[in-house]
C-alpha cells in the first residue's frame, strides 16, 4: 500500500522512476541455505530468485521531507560536490557552506598522486593495464616501500576486489607479499561473515598497532572500511589508494541509473534539467568514494598523515 501510494502520489513519472527486475544468482553462501528454499539448477549449485523495485530517483523520498519541513540541513564530511545531490534530490539549498578542513593541511597532511613506478614506467590503474605484471609490480614496490617507512597503521585501498586479489597474487608470487608481512602484520576487509567478521579483523589489527608491530591493512573503496569506520591517529598514518573506484559497468543497477538520468537530463522541450547527466553521476560517485575512503586518515584537529594516490 506503502508504495502503491508512492508510485501514485508522489512519483513525477512511476513507469521511468522505478524498475522491475527480476535476477537469477548463484548463491555464493550455499551452506546458510536451506536447500529447500532455492532450486538446483543443472550442475547442482543453488539458484537464487529475486524481485526487486529498484527506485532510481531518489529526489520520490525526499520529496515529502522537503515539502513539509520548515527546514531541511544536509551535513556530511564528503557532500561535495554540492550540485549533485541538490540534483539528486530535486531540491534547491539556496544556503550552503564549505568549510576548510579542520587541520592545518600544510603542516600535518602530506599529499600526492604516483603515477609512475621507480623505473619510469606509468601506472595506469585501468582494467586491462592493471593486469601487466609492470603495474602489479610496481605498485607492489610502492607499498613494500611504504611498509618500511610509514610508522604505526598503514590502510590500502583497492578500486575493486577483483584489483585486490589480482595484485596479492602476484606479490605471493614474487615474494613481495612476504616481504611486506615481515614488516608488518596484515590483515584483509573481510567480504562475508557480517559485523563480527570485520569487528575480529578490526581487533587484530588494532592488537599490531598497539603492541608496536604496526599494521598493514588491504580494503576496498565502497567497502564497510572505507565508509564508516574511524582510522584516527597511530591507526593510519599513511592511506594508500590504488586506481579510481568507478561502479561496476556490468552492474545492471549502474546502467539503470545511467540510462535513467541521461533520459531525464533534458527535458521534453529539449531544455536542460535539473538532473546530472549518466556520465557525470557515473564520475562523482567515483571521486564520492574516493573522498570517501581518503578520509579515514584524518579525523581530528591533532591528527596528522599522509596520502597517496597511486594511478
Amino acid at each position: 500500500i506503502q508504495l502503491v501510494g508512492i508510485l501514485h502520489h508522489q512519483c513525477e513519472d512511476g513507469g521511468r522512476d522505478y524498475r522491475l527486475v527480476l535476477a537469477r544468482t548463484m548463491d555464493q553462501n550455499r551452506g546458510q541455505v536451506r536447500r529447500r528454499q532455492v532450486p538446483k539448477d543443472a550442475v547442482g549449485g543453488l539458484v537464487v530468485v529475486t524481485v526487486s523495485l529498484w527506485c532510481l530517483n531518489p529526489g520520490i523520498i525526499f520529496r515529502p521531507i522537503s515539502t513539509k519541513s520548515h527546514s531541511v540541513v544536509l551535513t556530511s564530511g564528503t557532500l561535495s560536490p554540492l550540485d549533485s545531490f541538490s540534483s539528486e534530490l530535486g531540491a534547491k539549498f539556496p544556503v550552503s557552506l564549505e568549510s576548510p578542513h579542520v587541520v592545518n593541511m600544510q603542516k600535518q597532511v602530506l599529499a600526492g598522486v604516483l603515477s609512475t613506478a621507480s623505473n619510469g614506467l606509468p601506472l595506469k590503474a585501468t582494467y586491462q593495464q592493471s593486469s601487466k605484471p609492470e603495474f602489479m609490480d610496481g605498485v607492489g614496490e610502492i607499498i613494500l616501500s611504504m611498509c618500511s617507512t610509514v610508522p604505526d597503521g598503514l590502510l590500502v585501498f583497492f578500486s575493486s576486489y577483483n584489483m585486490m586479489d589480482k595484485l596479492t597474487i602476484r606479490w605471493k608470487e614474487t615474494g613481495v607479499f612476504q616481504a611486506m608481512t615481515r614488516l608488518k602484520p596484515h590483515v584483509e576487509e573481510p567480504r562475508s561473515g557480517g559485523g563480527e567478521a570485520l569487528k575480529k579483523t578490526m581487533n587484530q589489527y588494532y592488537k599490531g598497532i598497539n603492541n608496536g608491530d604496526g599494521g598493514l591493512f588491504f580494503a576496498v573503496c565502497r567497502g564497510k572500511v572505507s565508509e564508516g569506520l574511524d582510522f584516527s591517529d597511530e591507526n593510519a598514518r599513511a592511506v594508500v589508494i590504488v586506481g579510481i573506484p568507478y561502479p561496476n559497468l556490468k552492474d545492471a543497477k549502474v546502467n539503470a541509473k545511467k540510462d535513467y538520468n541521461n533520459s531525464r537530463a533534458m527535458s521534453s522541450e529539449g531544455k536542460q534539467s535539473h538532473l546530472l547527466t549518466g556520465d557525470r553521476w557515473y564520475e562523482q560517485q567515483a571521486f564520492r568514494a574516493l573522498n570517501q575512503a581518503l578520509g579515514r586518515c584524518i579525523r581530528h584537529k591533532n591528527d596528522y598523515g599522509t596520502i597517496i594516490l597511486v594511478d
